[in-house]
């Protein structure tokens, strides 16, 4: 402002006449003026390191006069189907064939948790193929994940594949239900996720297990998922030997209240997650959840369902 202004009229209020400025309303000093220092005071932090830049935050770089700023690089991630019985959609279907699915869900999901996937195809159960497969990913990518190759049998290929190429075995095999069969591994630096082949374990350890690592290795604190507050439709029966996930829609009520349904399809069926709003957690030991309890639904996609349901804050 030039020096002795203290207040802003509207250009829309005004108009230039010649060399003149008509002025049609009147002002009160500081009015239409912010202060210095009222958006952002001098040596005050504006964004902090591992912040997600939405739309709002990369205005508040350019109000502060930035072009550029150092961010983390899209971790990128190598995507493997396993077993000799898939098939690529699209290809003809043989006899004791199954077309892959894991393939485009893990790469969505990959993308869903900010990072870059990479599908290089499909390997069979042999050790020379999930060897080569998995010195590929781990040659062009900074992590890897492969479905399929931790069930029984299965397991133990992925098992000595791991170990072959040097990689360090860290979890074989989770008391969860589902998953159980989940292998996790470090290659150096880089981590490898073995999830079960069936849709439904495959994404749920995708979000349990592998997405905070990809936030992390995206240079953001975390990912936290929103959850919602809603009572069961009908019991649940957990597996009480171990820790559950159980998927479950949302809908409303009679009188307005959240129901949480669950959905039991097996994890072998990909609309039993197709058609979750999210899951909700059974501790290990828990012998049953009645109808009509109060349970927190964690959300699997929040786009879906946060212009229906209220959000409560994230848990800590």
């Amino acid at each position: 402002m030039p020096e002795g202004a203290n207040a802003v009229v509207r250009a829309e209020a005004t108009e230039r006449r010649g060399r003149d400025v008509l002025v049609f309303e009147a002002v009160a000093p500081g009015q239409n003026v912010m202060e210095r220092g009222a958006d952002i005071k001098a040596g005050e932090k504006a964004l902090c390191s591992g912040e997600l830049l939405t739309p709002a935050k990369l205005g508040v770089l350019s109000a502060l006069g930035l072009r550029e700023v150092v961010v983390f690089k899209k971790p990128k991630v190598a995507v493997i189907s396993t077993g000799v019985e898939l098939v690529r959609p699209g290809e003809e279907l043989g006899p004791g064939k199954i077309y892959d699915i894991n393939w485009i869900t893990m790469m969505a999901a990959v993308r869903m948790a900010f990072g870059e996937p990479l599908f290089l195809g499909i390997a069979r159960d042999e050790l020379y193929e999930l060897k080569d497969h998995l010195s590929e990913g781990l040659e062009r990518a900074d992590a890897v994940i492969a479905t399929g190759a931790s069930s029984i049998g299965a397991s133990d290929l992925m098992r000595e594949a791991l170990q072959a190429l040097g990689a360090r075995l860290l979890v074989d095999g989770i008391r969860c239900k589902p998953g159980k069969p989940t292998i996790i591994a470090l290659h150096g630096r880089k981590p490898v996720f073995c999830l079960p082949g069936n849709p439904t374990s495959a994404l749920t350890m995708f979000m349990v297990f592998v997405e905070p690592v990809l936030a992390r290795m995206a240079g953001l604190r975390e990912i936290r998922r929103p959850f919602v507050k809603a009572r069961l439709a009908s019991r649940i029966l957990p597996d009480t030997g171990r820790y559950n996930f159980v998927p479950v829609s949302l809908s409303r009520g009679a009188g307005g209240s959240l129901l949480a349904m669950p959905i039991a399809k097996g994890s072998g069926a990909i609309t039993s997650l197709s058609s979750a709003h999210g899951f909700v957690e059974v501790p290990e030991g828990t012998p049953l959840v009645e109808e009509g309890s109060e349970v927190l639904v964690r959300l699997f996609w929040p786009a879906w369902p946060m212009g229906r349901f209220e959000l409560e804050a994230p848990i800590d």
